[in-house]
């Protein structure tokens, strides 16, 4: 695919996330969502806020990873890349994270970041840098964009758009989850991560909030899709949610009775028996 593309072997390096004061907040939602949902390994998450503390018992994630305090602390487990794992308000690195980043790329490893905030383009962290070694910002607009064409429509396979009213309510969380159980029942799928979560997770995508408005259709075009309305949303009422059904040529749409604004938590039944339908007409 055209998009952004991960350094060549990225999906199977040994990661450390830099996670400072992420692991109970929404702005840790990255790392999360890398600890939930990556393959290849992970071998360390740093957070001072709960170093020597279970991953399971602070995220509920079932995953063996353990939770030290700096990268000094981290490095005795080999990590090949250092992750930025949060998602701050406006996306700068904080001065803490950006202490661990420095001592990660001056003891040897690559560097990854989805931040609006271009890590390379920071003369000390470029200084810091190995010969050898990468610093990936992943988010920025892709080379020889076009404006949308529809070319997505006349693709054979069916298409999920997952929309949202705000930034963290789980649309690419819910997608990874499904992708995870249309594969392990042999179903041919694949997610296009559209946010640095995905990105990092799949090693390529498109970061379509770097991506000129003109276009956005042509980097991501999405003519197919399955909108879920929820009846008793308040945030998102269902005048709102037909008027998004018309924009989309070729919309299925499933109302959810009773169903307030957070769908997949209060009828995850539901939710997935529409999606599991959707997919059927494949």
């Amino acid at each position: 695919m055209s998009g952004i593309q991960a350094p060549p072997g990225f999906r199977e390096m040994r990661l450390v996330l830099l996670q400072h004061g992420g692991l109970a907040g929404l702005t840790g939602k990255t790392g999360l969502a890398m600890l939930r949902h990556r393959a290849g390994p992970i071998v360390a998450v740093i957070d001072p806020d709960h170093a020597g503390q279970s991953l399971q018992h602070v995220t509920g994630i079932e995953r063996d990873v353990p939770v030290v305090a700096d990268l000094a602390a981290a490095l005795p487990y080999k990590p090949e890349v250092a992750v930025v794992g949060l998602a701050p308000s406006g996306g700068r690195l904080p001065d803490p994270v950006r202490h661990d980043v420095l001592a990660a790329l001056r003891a040897g490893l690559h560097l990854a970041s989805g931040l609006h905030t271009r890590l390379a383009d920071d003369p000390k962290l470029a200084d810091a840098r190995w010969p050898d070694r990468w610093i990936w910002d992943l988010r920025r607009e892709p080379e020889g964009l076009n404006v949308g064409q529809a070319r997505a429509a006349a693709l054979p396979c069916r298409r999920l758009l997952a929309v949202g009213t705000d930034m963290a309510v789980g649309k690419m969380s819910a997608c990874l989850s499904l992708l995870e159980a249309a594969q392990r029942t042999g179903i041919s799928a694949r997610c296009v991560g559209t946010g640095q979560a995905g990105i990092l997770i799949s090693g390529e995508g498109v970061a379509l909030d770097a991506v000129r408005v003109d276009y956005a259709a042509g980097a991501v075009e999405a003519a197919v899709a399955l909108c879920i309305l929820a009846e008793n949303d308040r945030m998102t009422p269902m005048k709102f949610g037909r008027q998004m059904v018309a924009t989309l040529a070729n919309a299925d749409m499933t109302i959810i009775a009773y169903a307030g604004h957070i769908l997949p938590a209060e009828y995850p039944t539901e939710v997935n028996a529409a999606l599991r339908a959707f997919f059927q007409q494949s």
